[in-house]
């Protein structure tokens, strides 16, 4: 028996038919709940998140508050994407592997 089939299994009650992938991904959801290991895991995970969207909101807000125009913002942000390219590109053929942990 497969484990994800290609089609759907139909719904008792509505008659939909619903992925495998999405049964499976519930029985799994569900399951992890249960235990305290999993619960700790998805909090970090969800702490992590809202860092990383503030972080990732926040410098253009205040960006587009000092120069009052998106295009500069946009532009600025498509920059700043390129020297991070850049930079990680950089560090990674010249970077010493004895400065790594």
């Amino acid at each position: 028996m497969d484990l994800l089939p290609e089609a759907g299994y139909p719904n008792k009650r509505t008659g939909e038919t619903f992925r495998a992938q999405t049964l499976l991904f519930a029985f799994i959801f569900k399951r992890s709940l249960k235990q305290r290991m999993w619960i700790s895991h998805f909090l970090g995970w969800l702490i992590m998140g809202l860092r990383e969207g503030v972080i990732l909101l926040l410098p253009p807000i205040l960006l587009y508050h000092i120069v009052q125009k998106e295009s500069t913002v946009g532009l600025l942000t498509v920059l700043f994407g390129v020297v991070s390219i850049l930079s990680n590109h950089w560090l990674g053929r010249f970077g010493k592997k004895e400065n790594y942990h």
